[in-house]
């Protein structure tokens, strides 16, 4: 409490967020009681504070931590976009046209066009009313589409569809990611549905796209062009993806994400030219002086969390030497995240600012006492071990949280991110160099450095794709469902504090979180070797259908493609630990499970002579369907994946009209039975 004294009060905060989040949802009538709470219980801690009851110190804290965390209901709820009443959510079917606003520019899908979008107001009953909310649209693919640009303003009929979860198993929740976004509908459209309205464009060039328009001219190859401009400016949009992956899978996917690295490269780049600057007492003169330049760094990078939380990190240790305070990095970071919080609290869930805090916080607990184990006359050999120290203090703590969200671990971590410091230091300052030199027409200049950083990417990469290629395949496909996450979580933190601090209950205690964690993946391995399901999935634009008995599975699908089983297939397969497999053809097939049986009907040839409680429904055999639904008589008919929306609500209408009951994969997620 001496030493941190706002830990308590950030996480009261982060409490009141849970709660708000989980719990209340924005249920008014709560919210209202929380008001007149928080604001009698401000006047009993004021009372408590100025009368005899200030000596109950502990109730006195108990009292501001509950007002702090009904601050956090409050402050989530009211940054909820659900609690204005100008949301476009408020009876969206009675608005026959939407006005929208760019607020990126567009992206190109497999089929469609995204348009990320504000809502600026639509038509009803004949007046346009203001509305404010955020979504997605969807154009399908045609001949042309017109040059759009961030700020253009679009006319759009009103038929936006909630945007939701498609339950694949184990698949995680973009729809919820989406919605702590602000992000709950989205609309599909043909190119003849989009009229583009008249405004006014501005010519004027920002200093972000002259900056890049440098990078663009000087920097020929395409692929250290795409890096260049992630790293540094946070346009990830055109990188290549078999180089992602491979930075996903050897630990640097990091040095893409502008973060506190990057920070901290910037910082040393601009105390080149101070370096006559030599007084301490003076120290305070140079963070002052590049702080508005990491600002404006941030600003050029439109503001990405990890580096907003990193911006004001920098600033909190200027602040600090400025002041003559006491500097205790643990404490300025609970500061940082209180205020990043406070300004938007769905934060909280952001994998990005998860992980870079998880990040600074394993580096400030656990770097220290690592450096300490090796030390050298040679600069050289300390730098290299700093490096060293500080990947392997990240991963304590950060690790668990990327087993969680991406099942894998990248075995090679130690190496690349040597190479990869390496490698960010000489990419930025030579990135930098080249602008620079553009900037000043140097044409000549700036075409030697953008070779040179050709060069030296294309080299980089190579390395990355080797280690990549002799990565065991034991660090891929790591299954790991919240329990285990917590569990593991809580081994490392309570065996770190014994190692640490030397407590004896801290040891005790975390031998039997490894024993617990233990047992918990024994016990679901004996359940994964006993189960028997099928599961039809969502999602995929194809029929896809499979058979999970024990740790083997059987998939129906005609093509597997990486977006299908990177987001439909291999969750299931994580979920329930699933260790070999086979992929067939579409075909008619029968399945029987314990207490039930299931066909999926690709066409009405040859179908069994038994009975059916669960029929799965392909589009290829809706033409000859009638006559088999009315001799099968199926419990349940399931629509597959290979249906789309609008055809699948007819064929939905349709067979329910005929008294049968529908799961449509469209709208409902995936469906899969088990047995009891």
């Amino acid at each position: 409490m001496q030493r941190l004294p706002l830990l308590p009060v950030l996480l009261a905060y982060i409490a009141g967020i849970l709660l708000q989040t989980f719990l209340l949802q924005l249920v008014f009538r709560w919210t209202y009681l929380l008001i007149a709470g928080t604001g009698l219980l401000l006047i009993l801690v004021l009372l408590f504070k100025a009368k005899r009851l200030a000596q109950y110190s502990r109730l006195n804290l108990g009292m501001l931590l509950v007002l702090i965390c009904f601050l956090g209901v409050l402050n989530t709820a009211f940054n909820d976009v659900r609690s204005d009443a100008r949301w476009l959510g408020r009876q969206p079917e009675q608005y026959t046209h939407l006005v929208l606003r760019l607020s990126a520019k567009p992206e190109e899908k497999a089929r469609t066009f995204l348009l990320p979008a504000e809502v600026t107001s639509g038509l009803r009953a004949g007046s346009w009313l203001p509305l404010k909310g955020k979504i997605k649209v969807y154009v399908y693919k045609s001949d042309s589409i017109p040059g759009l640009i961030k700020g253009d303003r679009l006319l759009v009929p009103a038929r936006l569809v909630p945007i939701t979860h498609n339950n694949n198993p184990g698949a995680f929740n973009f729809a919820q990611q989406l919605q702590r976004s602000g992000i709950y509908f989205q609309v599909f459209l043909s190119r003849d549905q989009l009229t583009v309205l008249p405004a006014a464009r501005r010519q004027t060039t920002t200093l972000r796209a002259r900056l890049l328009g440098q990078l663009d001219t000087y920097i020929r190859e395409p692929v250290t062009r795409s890096l260049t401009r992630a790293t540094l400016f946070n346009e990830a949009d055109d990188m290549d993806t078999q180089m992602q992956q491979d930075y996903a899978n050897t630990g640097i996917s990091h040095i893409i994400a502008i973060s506190g690295m990057h920070v901290n490269m910037l910082f040393a780049l601009f105390m080149l030219p101070l370096l006559w600057l030599k007084d301490r007492r003076r120290l305070w003169l140079k963070y002052l002086m590049v702080v508005p330049f990491v600002w404006l760094y941030i600003s050029l990078c439109n503001y990405p969390p990890s580096a907003v939380r990193a911006a004001i990190g920098f600033t909190l240790i200027t602040f600090t030497i400025i002041l003559k305070r006491p500097q205790d990095n643990i404490h300025l970071l609970c500061i940082n995240a209180l205020i990043l919080l406070i300004a938007e609290p769905m934060l909280l869930f952001h994998i990005g600012v998860q992980l870079s805090f998880l990040a600074v916080l394993s580096i400030f607990i656990f770097y220290p006492p690592i450096k300490k184990w090796y030390g050298s006359k040679y600069i050289v050999l300390n730098l290299l071990w700093d490096t060293v120290a500080v990947s392997l203090a990240v991963q304590v703590l950060v690790f668990p949280l990327v087993l969680y969200y991406f099942h894998q671990f990248p075995v090679w971590f130690l190496v690349a991110n040597c190479f990869a410091a390496l490698f960010s230091v000489l990419q930025m300052g030579i990135a930098v160099l080249l602008m620079l030199a553009g900037t000043l027409q140097l044409a000549t200049v700036a075409a030697f450095l953008g070779e040179v950083l050709v060069l030296l990417t294309t080299h980089f990469n190579r390395f990355i794709n080797w280690l990549n290629l002799y990565s065991p395949d034991l660090s891929r496909m790591i299954p790991l469902d919240t329990l285990d996450f917590w569990l593991l979580l809580l081994m490392i933190v309570l065996l770190a504090v014994f190692w640490l601090q030397k407590h004896l209950w801290a040891l005790y205690a975390g031998l039997i979180a490894v024993f617990t964690f233990l047992l918990n993946l024994l016990l679901q391995d004996i359940t994964a070797a006993r189960q028997d399901r099928v599961i039809v999935y969502a999602g995929t634009r194809q029929s896809a259908v499979e058979h999970i008995k024990g740790k083997f599975s059987v998939l129906l699908i005609d093509s597997l493609t990486d977006n299908s089983f990177k987001y439909a297939i291999q969750p299931a397969r994580l979920k329930y630990r699933v260790k070999d497999g086979k992929t067939l053809p579409l075909q008619n097939t029968y399945w029987r499970l314990p207490g039930c049986s299931i066909l999926f009907l690709y066409n009405a040839d040859s179908l069994p002579d038994a009975k059916v409680d669960y029929l799965v429904l392909s589009k290829n055999a809706v033409a000859g369907a009638d006559e088999v639904l009315g001799r099968l008589q199926p419990r349940q008919v399931i629509l597959d994946g290979s249906f789309g929306r609008a055809a699948s609500l007819r064929c939905a209408a349709a067979l329910e009209q005929q008294g049968f009951r529908v799961h449509n994969t469209q709208t409902d997620g995936a469906w899969w039975y088990t047995e009891k």
